[in-house]
């Protein structure tokens, strides 16, 4: 207990050994001798509480009433607020004010006053009856709508103080949601609700809240309240049926996007044919439907059916609803292996909209760097997919930052940016675990097992791909699976590996590729695996996918040397594999490169044309070191040794601490950040997340031995003059 209330004093008291420190823990020490000591930090904050209500009783009753109303303000409040609350002109307050700030409850900052920590305002709430609580929210509220403050701070009051009936809070409230929606869905999606709760049960504008409600639950990552408070509604209410479209969309949207999964009622055709229904809505419907169908039925099918989508979407649609819709359409392109087709669909100009609004920009950027990804441009898609996060953040869509992130992570390795990746993987997976995107937590998490495995941390490979399988035991897609099988390779596990290897092979004969056009580099690499375990017959499944994906896609670079690579593994064929290296050289996938150099280098091993076995092994060599991959080092390393070349181990033996302990991508943002550029800058020039750039930056201080950025430039200076002095 001692050193969680040390802790929770040393923020009330400002420093540690303070004389209103000493106190507090004079205090705590009586209470300890009373009572047991506390078992959680919660019950520690509890009796610290306790504490501070004794300390306050030494202040006069004229203080302590001022210090209650001040706690229904909030954490900080102006003395004009102060005054507007309770009738007492600025000059009656001088002297409780003193008071508090005589004893340290109150502290000034600028023009406003605080309380010095949130444990005293918590306490001296706790401490007004719960009826006067709401009737005091409700006057803060008044008093705030008098002096013109921001319509947030005036509806957090009246969230907790209005009843039911109270128009100007419902119409204060609903400018919140609306005000909200764009950076905190959650708090939008509770005041929504709150809405509700004012409004009659008869009352016309009812439906439409609930539709409002169910939207941005949805948004905010609640899917099963969305899917609660949106069945209940419709099943127990006679709606007319445009507004239980809206609502019907805002579930099914939320169960989507959460899920990748069919919502688990059908769609009513109703819904989609009534043409008192907006064509937006229906256009939303029909494509929020066939998402997860994309990976089952028949492409004409679902095809015929987002056509349908297209055509209504231009009835009323804005930027939005045509981005979402061409989303989807584009797909179902990838999904058979259509790559160019997809691209042309994401490069479409949204009609209409010359400068879409950021949600719908956010969107079509995302899909945009998605389908150059899957063409082999990975570097302009780094720089598409910073667009994308930035207009993901500013119009609060979690759902395509997520998104955005998971990509960023593919192309990082595509790159050869391996630690990146993985940094960036990890950052991906923990923001769509948070928010229940279990669909881009999938693709998240690949990226991390790769990762894991090309750096030789197995451990944390196969931690990776235990968490996606129990995550997504059901995702139709095949990340899981996949993960399973590198995991099971890496680890010499074959049997494992073939038994993993068995539905994605499943999907790729049946001409369902989308697991491997987002990331071509798979399709070789599944061969490699599946000759390693024993199961040619995935491996020749794999082969025909990659022909068949550069069949559909003539001319197309990355798919043509994914099918060389993959045809010239299976056969051994090295005039294959040449060619293969040929078409990726004059491309930007150096792993892809280096992946097909070491396997040409092997098969020229087994013709004896050993100088070119050797030409081809070191230029691997060298792109996998460049990259820090330290596994497909070392195994290059002894292929180079069995003919003979000996390589010393350039990435091993890195010291713990100093300057030469940084990895190549701390000795980039410590370069960055030395120059004065800020986190979220240095994320800019890296194509990095702000995360991963703190994440890379906390590391290098930790080597570093530093605890400041002021620390970091020096020492980067004197790095320099050392480097000039050696050179000179």
């Amino acid at each position: 207990m001692a050193k969680t209330a040390a802790r929770l004093i040393v923020g009330i008291s400002g420093a540690s050994g303070t004389v209103y420190g000493v106190r507090l823990l004079e205090m705590l020490r009586k209470t300890d001798i009373e009572h047991p000591a506390p078992e959680s930090d919660h019950e520690v904050a509890r009796s610290l509480a306790s504490v501070v209500v004794d300390h306050l009783r030494s202040l006069s009753e004229a203080a302590r009433a001022m210090i209650k109303v001040a706690s229904v303000l909030g954490p900080s409040f102006s003395v004009v607020e102060l005054s507007e609350m309770t009738g007492q002109p600025a000059s009656e307050l001088l002297l409780p004010i003193g008071e508090a700030l005589a004893a340290g409850v109150l502290v000034e900052h600028g023009e406003q006053l605080s309380f010095r920590h949130d444990l005293f305002r918590q306490a001296v709430y706790d401490e007004v009856p719960a009826p006067l609580r709401l009737a005091l929210h409700r006057d803060a509220a008044a008093a705030l709508a008098a002096r013109d403050a921001p319509v947030l701070r005036i509806a957090t009051h009246l969230a907790i103080g209005a009843v039911p009936g109270d128009e100007a809070a419902v119409e204060t409230l609903g400018q919140a949601v609306g005000q909200l929606f764009a950076t905190s869905p959650s708090t939008a999606a509770d005041l929504a609700l709150r809405i509700i709760s004012l409004v009659g049960r008869d009352d016309p504008r009812r439906p439409m809240f609930v539709a409002t409600a169910v939207q941005m639950l949805g948004w905010s990552g609640r899917v099963g309240d969305a899917r609660a408070l949106g069945e209940e509604y419709v099943a127990s209410n006679q709606l007319p049926i445009a507004l239980e479209a809206q609502i019907q969309l805002g579930m099914r949207r939320a169960w989507l996007m959460h899920t990748g999964q069919p919502y688990p009622v059908a769609l009513a055709q109703r819904l989609v044919t009534d043409e008192q229904i907006p064509g937006a809505v229906r256009a939303n419907l029909i494509a929020v439907d066939q998402n997860p169908a994309i990976l089952e039925r028949p492409a004409p099918e679902v095809g015929a059916a987002l056509a349908r989508a297209v055509e209504l979407v231009g009835i009323d649609g804005d930027a939005i609803d045509v981005a979402f819709v061409q989303s989807i359409r584009l797909g179902l392109e990838q999904e058979q292996g259509n790559l160019l087709a997809a691209l042309a669909i994401a490069e479409q100009p949204l009609p209409g909209f010359p400068q879409p609004p950021d949600r719908a920009a956010a969107i079509r950027d995302s899909s945009i760097a998605s389908c150059l990804a899957t063409v082999g441009r990975p570097k302009e898609a780094l720089g598409i997919l910073a667009r994308a996060l930035g207009a993901a953040s500013s119009s609060g869509q979690p759902i395509i930052a997520a998104r955005s992130q998971s990509i960023r992570a593919m192309v990082l390795l595509e790159l050869g940016r391996v630690e990146d990746a993985r940094a960036e993987g990890e950052a991906a997976a923990e923001l769509a675990e948070n928010l229940g995107f279990d669909y881009y937590l999938g693709q998240a998490l690949i990226t991390v097992v790769e990762t894991a495995i090309r750096q030789g941390d197995l451990a944390d490979a196969k931690i990776a791909a235990e968490r996606l399988a129990e995550r997504s035991p059901h995702e139709p897609m095949g990340d899981a699976p996949w993960a399973a099988a590198l995991y099971a390779d890496a680890a010499g596990r074959h049997d494992e590996a073939r038994a993993a290897l068995e539905p994605v092979a499943g999907r790729l004969s049946r001409g369902r590729f989308v697991i491997v056009d987002w990331y071509p580099s798979r399709l070789p690499m599944l061969v490699g695996v599946a000759l390693r375990a024993g199961a040619r017959d995935h491996a020749t499944v794999a082969a025909q996918a990659a022909t068949e994906i550069a069949r559909r896609n003539p001319d197309l670079p990355s798919a043509t040397g994914a099918a060389l690579h993959a045809r010239g593994l299976l056969t051994g064929d090295a005039a294959s594999l040449r060619a293969a290296v040929d078409t990726f050289a004059a491309g930007e996938r150096p792993l892809a490169t280096a992946a097909a150099r070491e396997d040409l280098g092997l098969a020229l091993d087994r013709i004896d044309a050993r100088t070119e076995a050797v030409g081809q092994l070191e230029a691997a060599y060298q792109t996998y070191v460049r990259a820090g991959a330290r596994r497909d080092i070392a195994r290059v390393r002894a292929s180079l040794r069995s003919l003979g070349v000996r390589k010393r181990q350039v990435v091993s033996g890195r010291p713990e601490r100093g300057w030469e302990s940084l990895t190549r991508s701390e000795r980039r943002v410590v370069d960055l950040v030395a120059r004065g550029l800020t986190n979220r800058e240095a994320a800019g020039e890296l194509f990095l997340s702000p995360d991963t750039i703190n994440a890379h930056l906390k590391h290098a201080f930790t080597k570093l031995s530093i605890r400041s950025r002021v620390e970091l430039a020096r020492l980067a200076a004197e790095q320099d003059r050392e480097h000039e002095r050696v050179a000179g």
